[in-house]
């Protein structure tokens, strides 16, 4: 009977070597790649012994779990839109158990690829429980047509997979062959590999430095100790060589074992004809090299902080960043440290996030998902891995003119919706106010009666009025003086020159506490890359002193003036560019109020 030729399994190739890979499998394996590599291997390896490889895998892993993972569908202008409720949010939930056992997936996933570029997402049942876990390329093995997970070298652990049992596989393409995986790591290894050996060897030239502190040699003339007893008797030697040897041995090994041996500062003491050595002199083990090997190890650390898919700066500390401080501080000011940490998560963090965001939707999300539902997918929210800057006092002055949500005001302070008042807690609040204000009584019982709050009348009152209310305010007494057209079409280009003129000097003010002057970048577009932090007032001061005859006779100097303030306020909390349009809008806002 001719022989059944075997049976392949579908080769799957990515699309492109662009974005996220993700196959995903039964239990049965699909021999079409290697399951472990030689590289992949040796990345493990360097990640165990160096603490500044594991360092970068960590921060990778550790920044990734902050991000939350939810699912989204696409939109029209606006973007895609989160989804609520439906299957595919239940399944996401699903995935690790939700959002904390996610937090863990991501940790692993992130860790994994930074090292050697692959991992796998595998999904089982044990004892009736749908288990879901990331398991390494060294765990991963191929027995067969079967994944076989193997917790331990003893083959007696190995975990065999079946035909229901998920195997998503998650890797980053290399650009040359793209079914093979890629990783920071792999071209860093001759890197890590010259860390080691010089960490040996600076490891090595301490301990022969503790073997003792050289060998003294003197002239023959002059005696020479015997050996040190062994187990109380007298070694025997055939020659003064062999006498040598043992004294030797002895200075170099006590040294080792009692690090506070007087032995590791006394020299070993040989004797030498006259003639090959005219006086004594000392003898050291170390070479030229070691007081190099600090150096370049050093160097080789720098090498690795700039092959990884990091700013060197994450690596080795801000401080390593010397002249960027501004002035004479030294190292990483507080403004460069949040431009490191924001290109950190954009050009680093999120397209690590997005590569397995779209690996997820691959490989699991869309598998599961009903008949119909095509245009779904997981994203991320990555906000909790930025930092917060202090805008409580733009938020509430923006509040304030009406231009913000009480849910904005109370994120930018720190505070959900939960901790709003209660209806009972808002009306004796406003009780408060309205007994300590200077509110008419008809501004107060209209109050009360929007709220639905019943007062008894005071005793005595009578029911008349608590005070005299002043009469209605009339021409006379404020006249109206409205702007003439030419007037008003004035308003909006003095209105722009001091705007300008503002920004321009909070610019200056910005690039002076920064210390950075980003090169094509005017001072008044300075606040679209710096976070104020709650000193956008700071930056303004003095900014309108020529407000006065900038604005003489086309507008109220001191409301025109709060206007602007607060309009280039917005723009620094927001970091937006000024736009005509838009001051025009504050403007008009502004002479209504």
């Amino acid at each position: 009977m001719p022989r059944q030729p075997r049976r392949k399994e579908p080769v799957v190739i990515p699309t492109t070597a662009l974005v996220a890979s993700a196959v995903r499998y039964s239990g049965k394996a699909a021999r079409i790649f290697q399951p472990n590599q030689d590289w992949q291997i040796e990345c493990y390896r360097h990640y165990a012994i160096c603490g500044e490889a594991r360092f970068a895998a960590k921060f990778f892993g550790q920044a990734l779990s902050r991000a939350r993972l939810y699912v989204a569908k696409k939109g029209g202008p606006q973007g895609p839109t989160p989804v609520k409720s439906g299957p595919s949010v239940k399944n996401l939930d699903d995935l690790f158990s939700g959002k904390d056992g996610q937090s863990q997936m991501l940790d692993a996933l992130g860790t994994h690829l930074t090292i050697a570029g692959e991992c796998y997402l595998v999904g089982r049942e044990v004892d009736g429980q749908d288990v879901w876990e990331i398991v390494s390329i060294l765990e991963m093995h191929v027995t067969g047509n079967k994944w076989t997970i193997r917790y331990s070298n003893d083959r007696a652990e190995d975990v065999p997979l079946n035909d229901d049992d998920v195997v998503i596989r998650i890797w980053i393409p290399n650009p040359g062959k793209r079914i093979e995986a890629d990783s920071p790591f792999r071209s860093l290894l001759p890197i890590l590999t010259e860390i080691e050996w010089l960490t040996r060897h600076i490891f090595a030239q301490t301990s022969s430095r503790l073997a003792g502190a050289g060998l003294l040699m003197m002239p023959q003339g002059m005696s020479f100790p015997p050996p040190p007893d062994q187990n109380g008797k007298a070694p025997e030697t055939t020659n003064d060589a062999d006498a040598f040897m043992l004294t030797l041995a002895d200075a170099m090994l006590q040294p080792i074992s009692d690090p506070s041996s007087p032995a590791a500062m006394v020299p070993i003491v040989v004797t030498a004809p006259d003639e090959a050595i005219d006086k004594a002199r000392l003898m050291h083990f170390w070479s030229d090299l070691d007081s190099a090997a600090l150096e370049m190890r050093s160097e080789a650390i720098r090498r690795f902080a700039l092959g990884m898919d990091l700013p060197p700066e994450q690596v080795m500390g801000m401080s390593s960043n010397s002249g960027t401080g501004g002035g004479t501080s030294n190292g990483v000011s507080h403004w460069g440290a949040w431009q490191i940490e924001e290109s950190t998560i954009k050009f680093h963090i999120e397209p690590m996030l997005e590569l397995i965001c779209n690996a997820l939707t691959i490989g699991y999300l869309r598998p599961l998902a009903p008949a119909g539902i095509t245009d779904q997918f997981i994203t991320y929210d990555s906000s909790a891995l930025r930092l917060r800057p202090d805008r409580s006092k733009e938020a509430f002055e923006l509040y304030d003119r009406g231009l913000l949500s009480k849910e904005a005001l109370l994120r930018e302070n720190g505070f959900t919706e939960d901790d709003l008042p209660n209806d009972s807690e808002f009306v004796q609040w406003l009780l408060r106010k309205v007994a300590s204000g200077s509110a008419t009584p008809e501004q107060v019982g209209a109050a009360l009666e929007k709220l639905g709050v019943v007062l008894p009348m005071a005793a005595g009152s009578g029911g008349g009025t608590l005070r005299e209310t002043p009469p209605p305010p009339t021409l006379e007494d404020h006249p109206q003086n409205p702007r003439t057209p030419a007037e008003a079409a004035a308003l909006l280009p003095a209105a722009e020159a001091l705007v300008f003129r503002a920004l321009e000097r909070a610019g200056n003010r910005i690039r002076q506490k920064a210390g950075v002057k980003p090169p094509g970048v005017p001072a008044y577009e300075m606040h679209t890359l710096f976070q104020c932090n709650g000193d956008a007032q700071t930056f303004l001061d003095d900014a309108w002193s020529c407000a006065p005859q900038v604005l003489d006779g086309l507008a109220d100097v001191d409301t025109t003036v709060q206007t602007l303030n607060s309009y280039c306020r917005a723009l620094m909390a927001e970091q937006s560019p000024h736009s005509r349009h838009r001051l025009q809008q504050w403007l008009e806002l502004g002479a209504k109020q």
